[in-house]
C-alpha cells in the first residue's frame, strides 16, 4: 500500500521534536506541555505500522531497531505488545474518551486495529509453532489484492465512492466474464500492472509453465473498458 507519506506523521523525528518541546519549550511557548499524551499516541501508532512493516531479514540491522526483525518465535515480546498491550491502549483510549464526553476513536477503526493486531498476533504463532516457519516477514500480509478488487468495482460503477449494491454486483459480474481487473491509478495498491488477468491454462493443455501471457490490442482494451 501507499502509505509512505502518512506514515511519516508518526515517524521518531516528529515524535522527539514534540517531546522536546513538551519537555524544554520554546522562547517562552507553553502550550507544548500539553503534547505528552499526543507524543505517546503518535509513538505507539508508529510501532504498530513498524511491527506490520517487517519486510526482509536484514532490515533491522540496517536501521537498528529490533521491532522490523524478522518474527522466529513464539515467545517475542511484540508479539505480547499486539496480543495485550496495543489492544489495552485502544481500549483505553475509547473509555477515557467517553467520560470526557469525546469522540474518540470511531467504532470501526477501534474494531480494526484490534482485529488487525488480535489476527496479525495469531497468524505469526501459527506460522512458526504449527507450519514451522523458519521467520515471518509481515509485509508479506497484504490487502492488495482485495482493496484492487474493490477499486475496480467503484471504476466499473462510475468511480462512486456510494457504490449502491446494483452497480456492485453489476461490476463482478463483469470481472467473472472478462477474467481482467485494471488497476486503478488512484488506488492505494502499489503496483506496476496495468491488468490483472485471471486465466488459467486449461488441463487438457500440455503445457509445462501454467503461466499465461495476454497481449490485447487497443480496440479490445477499449471494450474491455465499456464493460
Amino acid at each position: 500500500m501507499k502509505v509512505h507519506l502518512a506514515v511519516q506523521i508518526f515517524s521518531t523525528s516528529v515524535t522527539a521534536s514534540l517531546r522536546y518541546l513538551a519537555t524544554h519549550g520554546y522562547d517562552g511557548v507553553s502550550y507544548f506541555k500539553e503534547c505528552l499524551a499526543t507524543v505517546r499516541y503518535l509513538e505507539t501508532m508508529f510501532k504498530f505500522f513498524k511491527l506490520h512493516d517487517v519486510s526482509n531479514k536484514s532490515q533491522h540491522v540496517r536501521q537498528h531497531d529490533h521491532d522490523v526483525a524478522p518474527y522466529t518465535n513464539t515467545s517475542d515480546d511484540r508479539l505480547l505488545w499486539l496480543d495485550q498491550e496495543f489492544p489495552l491502549y485502544i481500549k483505553g483510549i475509547q473509555e477515557k474518551s467517553q467520560a470526557m464526553g469525546m469522540r474518540g476513536l470511531t467504532k470501526e477503526t477501534a474494531e480494526a486495529f484490534l482485529f488487525t493486531s488480535k489476527s496479525t498476533h495469531l497468524c505469526i504463532k501459527y506460522l512458526i509453532s504449527e507450519l514451522n516457519f523458519f521467520y515471518v516477514l509481515t509485509r508479506e500480509f497484504s490487502s492488495d489484492a482485495i482493496e484492487s478488487s474493490f477499486a475496480n468495482v467503484r471504476l466499473r460503477g462510475g468511480s462512486n465512492d456510494v457504490t449502491d449494491c446494483k452497480a456492485a454486483e453489476h461490476a463482478l459480474r463483469q470481472i467473472l466474464k472478462s477474467g481482467i481487473i485494471k488497476n486503478v491509478n488512484s488506488s492505494n495498491i502499489a503496483s506496476d500492472c496495468s491488468y490483472i488477468s485471471f486465466v488459467t491454462p486449461h488441463p487438457d493443455q500440455n503445457s509445462v509453465d501454467s503461466t499465461i501471457v495476454i497481449t490485447l490490442d487497443d480496440s479490445t482494451l477499449i471494450k474491455l473498458e465499456k464493460l
